[in-house]
């Protein structure tokens, strides 16, 4: 009978140390993408633009909308249901008014036919490419 306490006490301290040890890190859900987001950083690099920029998702009509800094952009989102942290965006488009500085429009336009999938980490969402790595940090715009 101790036996079967002790082992059962084991067991149970064990699955609360293990609940405990849970990361920051939220697992990936399409419908968490729904509303805006602030673009932090692109590729690395912090942004500045003339206007700030963002991606908005419309996760029900599977549109993408935003500023890339100077131009609005739209475009059509693409998951998969089976793997719900696959991301990518089919038919962006910009409008094309030109602004002074377009190093970060460009930046973000190039970077976003590279989208492959996504995560969250600290209220934070990455989209990220094919082989994991960051190409956006966005954080929920209020």
């Amino acid at each position: 009978m101790r036996k079967m306490k002790k082992e059962i006490t084991t067991l149970l301290v064990g699955s609360l140390m293990l609940m405990g040890c849970g990361s920051s890190q939220k697992a990936a859900s399409v419908n968490d993408l729904a509303g805006e987001w602030e673009i932090v950083r692109v590729n690395g690099k912090s942004v500045q633009a003339e206007e700030t920029p963002f991606l908005g998702f419309n996760v029900a009509e599977n549109q993408l909308y935003g500023n890339a800094g100077c131009n609005s952009l739209m475009g059509t989102l693409e998951t998969n249901a089976d793997k719900p942290e696959v991301l990518s965006f089919g038919a962006v488009g910009s409008t094309k008014r030109f602004c002074a500085d377009m190093a970060t429009e460009d930046a973000i336009l190039q970077a976003i036919g590279k989208v492959r999938n996504f995560s969250f980490s600290n209220d934070v969402l990455f989209l990220k490419d094919e082989s994991g790595h960051p190409l956006f940090e966005l954080k929920k715009r209020l």
